[in-house]
């Protein structure tokens, strides 16, 4: 594979590994999206199957706060949520601020979850 591009007013190959780096660079720009928990809340469809990097606490509901079933939250100041799993990972870090990046789903039964796939903490548990 070679791709031909204007070098010094000829054109020259480019070798099969300097495209597919190229491509590989061209292909970044499309790469995880950083987005507020409100964008997520308002624009749900716009995210369905992406990979996302957001903020905010990690909160854990479970049946004393009235929920069917024990699941973590990341909650931002305005109250935004979004579900994490799996539950084993958000866990780890409940009372945190966190950074996540993962695949943000809209499930019409279950709301917005978001699967991660790194969770950072941002600093000490509240």
């Amino acid at each position: 594979m070679s791709l031909l591009l204007p070098v010094g007013g000829r054109p020259r190959a480019l070798p099969a590994l300097a495209v597919a780096v190229l491509l590989v660079v061209l292909a970044g720009c499309g790469g995880p999206r950083e987005v507020s928990l409100t964008e997520l809340a308002r624009n749900t469809d716009d995210y369905d199957g992406r990979d996302v990097v957001t903020h905010g606490i990690v909160l854990e509901f479970g049946a004393d706060e009235g929920a069917l079933e024990q699941h973590f939250v990341l909650q931002d100041a305005a109250v935004n949520r979004v579900q994490l799993l799996p539950d084993a990972v958000a866990e780890e870090h409940v009372g945190r601020p966190v950074e996540v990046l993962g695949e943000f789903e809209f499930d019409p039964n279950r709301g917005r979850l978001l699967h991660i796939e790194t969770i950072e903490a941002l600093g000490p548990s509240t």
